[in-house]
């Protein structure tokens, strides 16, 4: 439903009171949030963040849960609600890879800081799959932000090829 766009369907049946006795609250909230970020209805993503907040989860599902929100906030440049998720990921215990990249993708796109790029060229090298276009993508947005829109372009044509690549391997 949420894929065809039958959003009011979706909060109807995720606030039903036998979804509520079949499924956990978190498991509601993540449907809701879900329906909000794909509405890109920033207020109820706000909204719902605030009562997940409230919800006693577990590591695995706090990191879910604030990596999504944190997910949602970069790009439509809600920087201090991606702040707070973001420290609310360092938090955690353990998973280290998150907040590296949480980290990283923190320092790089709201604070604007082009200190990584050679650092993530390297990287760029050896990596594969997801974590390669996730860097492309980062190098992009430091060429960008230090005005070289020949390598931003370069960077980011390379990871839309290396999306590509990937979503026709998953297809196959």
């Amino acid at each position: 439903m949420l894929k065809e766009g039958r959003y009011s369907e979706v909060e109807k049946l995720a606030t039903d009171t036998s979804s509520r006795l079949l499924l956990s609250p978190f498991s509601i909230q993540q449907v809701l949030l879900q329906k909000a970020i794909l509405k890109k209805d920033t207020e109820d993503v706000n909204r719902i963040v605030g009562q997940m907040g409230k919800l006693k989860l577990n590591e695995q599902m706090k990191k879910e849960y604030y990596l999504e929100a944190f997910n949602y906030y970069v790009p439509v440049g809600e920087n201090e609600k991606a702040k707070e998720c973001a420290a609310q990921i360092q938090k955690l215990n353990g998973f280290d890879d998150t907040k590296r990249v949480v980290s990283l993708i923190e320092d790089v796109v709201i604070e604007g800081n082009t200190d990584h790029l050679s650092d993530l060229i390297k990287q760029a090298e050896n990596a594969d799959g997801i974590e390669k276009v996730g860097m492309e993508g980062l190098i992009s947005k430091i060429y960008h932000q230090l005005g070289d829109f020949k390598n931003e372009e370069k960077y980011t044509k390379k990871a839309q090829d290396d999306l590509k690549r990937i979503q026709n391997w998953k297809g196959a």
